[in-house]
C-alpha cells in the first residue's frame, strides 16, 4: 500500500472551470506542438498526507509521476516519458506547488 496520496492527475484533473486533461503526446524534438495534436499519458503529483506523517517529523517529499501514452513507445519499452504541458496545466501545477510549499507542515 502506498503512503502517497495523489493530489493532481493531469489525465483527468478538473480545476472547477475546465478539465485540463492529459498532456499532449510528444512526437519528437522535430515536431512543433499544436493544440490539435493527440493527448495521452499522465502527470501525477502526490504527497504524504498528514495522517501518515509522524508528528515529530516533517516529510518534505513530493512525488512526480509521468507516464507516456502507449502510442509513443515506438516499439521500445515504456520508460522515459516526455509529455507536453499546456499553459493551463502548468498553471494548475504551479498553483498546487505554491500551496504545498506555503502549507509547511499543515495539510
Amino acid at each position: 500500500m502506498s503512503i502517497y496520496a495523489t493530489c493532481i492527475s493531469l489525465d483527468k484533473y478538473d480545476d472547477g472551470d475546465e478539465a485540463v486533461g492529459a498532456p499532449v503526446i510528444y512526437q519528437g524534438s522535430h515536431v512543433r506542438p499544436r493544440k490539435k495534436h493527440a493527448r495521452g499519458g499522465e502527470v501525477d503529483l502526490s504527497t504524504i498526507p498528514p495522517y501518515i506523517e509522524e508528528p515529530e517529523k516533517r516529510w518534505d517529499w513530493l512525488r512526480l509521476g509521468v507516464s507516456e501514452d502507449p502510442s509513443t513507445y515506438h516499439g521500445m519499452n515504456p520508460g522515459m516519458a516526455d509529455v507536453l504541458l499546456t499553459r493551463n496545466q502548468v498553471r494548475v501545477i504551479r498553483d498546487f506547488l505554491t500551496s504545498w510549499l506555503e502549507r509547511g507542515t499543515e495539510w
